[in-house]
């Protein structure tokens, strides 16, 4: 009996410590490994290692301590297309028997551009090698556009869950997200324990449109644009999405546990707000997102949400119960919880703009996020918990905004940019359009004082643009336009 109560009283003293506050986290990003080209997903295999997901068609793996493994776990360049600026390698998700089968999954746009979702296999004598043979293509769509292909795959439940976006383009020009008779625009829900039918999966025998007139069996929910990153709250297994907006609105989707069937409303309705009448949504009424932001007017790009994780690690109080997410466009970091039964969107912090891709947890349920520009995954923490210093991002002692100046901004491709340098040495000045790509590179010598470099090339023409420099004690980043 007394070993019950004990029991009893350390759940109870558990469910204390880790109830949701109040209080919002102060933000501190820290690096936790680097040396990465364009890393856009943050994966664990249910053991201390991290998978390091890159666009350009390679799975890394990141040991405890942060360490980059010398060779990649998987390559499939030679698979892929990156010829769109949403196009690659694009999701990892690891069977949930992976630790008996070996069993884990990716989804990529092939050389036709089209949405490949396959099956790999672990080599039996070396945990962070795969066998690029081994791969099973379980399901193939047929993508229109070059954009919207969405990325993340998740299981639940045991079951692997696929949301894609509505085929590209533009306001959803053939109307793909409301049609029950495809695929894109929704998330479907497979089983991928056995084959049925001529297919590598089957389809769970709780889906909610199995025999329903028109619709594909393996849809699970519909009325999606572009839910890039999605994720289960690891406590209660419910499902979050951040579905990236058209014109004006940016939204998270809400889906209670083992609740299929919603439709979230586009092309109809962006976020809860009327977009177009050519829209049919089957009558089947829309479910409005538990949170949205409107987008900051800005050249080239007002605002695309990353969706993030809700928080259930053991080190942030103020973090835990929270959905932490981002905005790659703003920089702006954001907190969604339920406040006296009211869902609130809270701000946290202003980070860099265009950097911020994907957010992935460890096996202890610790966040991370992704830095797409720098190659970096970076640990996110809250600096009042952890006694730190919040920024981690220095170059010398002053803050990015102190440090430097860019001038006239926007600009027509011809620009001054002034740097104020605590010491003497050399600096490395990069410059990437807003989806990461290197524009242009130089090495710049720094002299203690004020230093003044002048820029002016044909390559910088419309659009949104982060200048870049690094040197011995860190990196800054200064955003500008060119008109």
């Amino acid at each position: 009996m007394k070993k019950i109560s004990l029991i009893v009283t350390l759940l109870f003293a558990t469910a204390f410590l880790k109830a949701q506050t109040d209080h919002l986290p102060n933000l501190k990003l820290k690096t936790f490994s680097s040396g990465y080209n364009q890393p856009l997903g943050i994966e664990n295999a249910g053991d201390d290692r991290l998978f390091i997901v890159e666009r350009t068609g390679k799975i890394w793996v990141c040991n405890s301590s942060g360490k980059k493994s010398d060779a990649p776990f998987l390559n499939i360049s030679d698979l892929i297309t990156t010829d769109g600026d949403e196009q690659g390698l694009l999701g990892l998700a690891f069977d949930p028997n992976y630790a008996a089968n070996g069993y884990f999954y990716v989804n990529y746009t092939n050389k036709d551009g089209n949405t490949r979702i396959s099956r790999f296999s672990v080599k039996p004598n070396n945990p962070n090698q795969a066998k690029k043979q081994s791969e099973l293509v379980l399901l193939k769509v047929k993508q229109p556009f070059i954009n919207h292909n969405s990325g993340s795959i998740r299981f639940s439940e045991g079951y692997l869950y696929i949301p894609l976006g509505d085929g590209g383009d533009a306001a959803d020009p053939l109307n793909n997200a409301q049609d029950p008779g495809i695929l894109l625009g929704k998330v479907s829900r497979i089983d991928v324990t056995h084959g049925e039918n001529g297919k590598n999966y089957s389809i769970p025998p709780t889906n909610p449109f199995i025999g329903v007139s028109g619709y594909l069996p393996e849809i699970w929910a519909t009325g999606l644009r572009n839910p890039w990153r999605f994720s289960f709250d690891a406590l209660t297994d419910d499902m979050w999405i951040g579905d990236v907006g058209q014109d004006d609105w940016e939204e998270i989707d809400f889906q209670p546990a083992g609740e299929g069937g919603l439709n979230y409303g586009w092309s109809c309705w962006e976020g809860s707000h009327f977009f177009k009448d050519d829209c049919n949504p089957n009558g089947t009424p829309p479910t409005f997102p538990i949170a949205e932001y409107e987008h900051i007017v800005s050249p080239g790009c007002g605002g695309t949400i990353i969706g993030g994780f809700v928080y259930r690690g053991a080190n942030y109080p103020d973090m835990y119960g929270k959905y932490i997410y981002a905005d790659y466009c703003t920089g702006i970091f954001r907190a969604v919880y339920q406040d006296k039964g009211v869902w609130v969107n809270r701000y946290i912090s202003t980070e860099d703009p265009f950097e911020y891709t994907a957010f992935g947890t460890d096996v202890d349920d610790e966040l991370y996020v992704t830095d797409y520009i720098n190659g970096e995954i970076l640990h996110v923490k809250d600096a009042a918990a952890s006694k730190e210093p919040r920024s981690t991002k220095k170059l010398g002692q002053k803050s990015n905004t102190e440090q430097i100046s860019l001038y006239p901004n926007p600009n027509a491709g011809q620009f001054t940019v002034e740097l104020n340098a605590l010491y003497n040495g050399n600096s490395f000045v990069t410059i990437f359009n807003q989806i990461g790509q290197q524009i242009l590179s130089e090495t710049k010598p720094l002299q203690q004082g004020i230093n003044k470099f002048s820029f002016a090339s044909e390559k910088l023409t419309q659009g949104i643009y982060i200048l870049q420099i690094r040197a011995s004690d860190g990196t800054i980043n200064k955003r500008f336009s060119v008109q």
